[in-house]
């Protein structure tokens, strides 16, 4: 296998049935996979409204950056605050995106702390980068 997935031992299985008797099994539970994270993706308020915000023609080309209280208040504004689940202060906003951080990466969108901070505290990064 030229690429490690997720649960690698399994994958190597099913990549070595794959070998053997000459099915999909591997493309299969990799789509799978694909379909379920996208499902819990969508299922998240954060993540939604991440996803939204990052596709749209109104998400800068270089990315975004500011304090977890700018992103907090920018995605509020956007209409999460009207969604059931949505997170009341950017400390809950930031632990809602860890929860979702590795199903945002799968899909392009990245979000992390920097190095640096200004006065109103530390400064977050967002980036989206579309599947080729």
């Amino acid at each position: 296998m030229a690429e490690r997935p997720r649960l690698a031992d399994f994958a190597e299985l099913l990549h070595a049935l794959d070998r053997v008797t000459g099915w999909r099994s591997l493309d299969t539970f990799n789509r799978a996979q694909d379909t379920l994270n996208d499902a819990v993706l969508d299922g998240h308020p954060v993540a939604a409204a991440l996803r939204t915000w990052t596709t749209s023609p109104t998400f800068p080309v270089d990315g975004w950056s500011g304090t977890m209280t700018d992103l907090h208040d920018l995605l509020s504004d956007r209409g999460g605050k009207f969604t059931k689940g949505w997170p009341q202060t950017p400390a809950i906003l930031s632990a809602r995106i860890r929860q979702v951080a590795p199903g945002l990466r799968s899909r392009g969108i990245h979000v992390g702390r920097t190095s640096g901070s200004n006065k109103n505290g530390k400064l977050w990064a967002v980036t989206y980068t579309p599947a080729p």
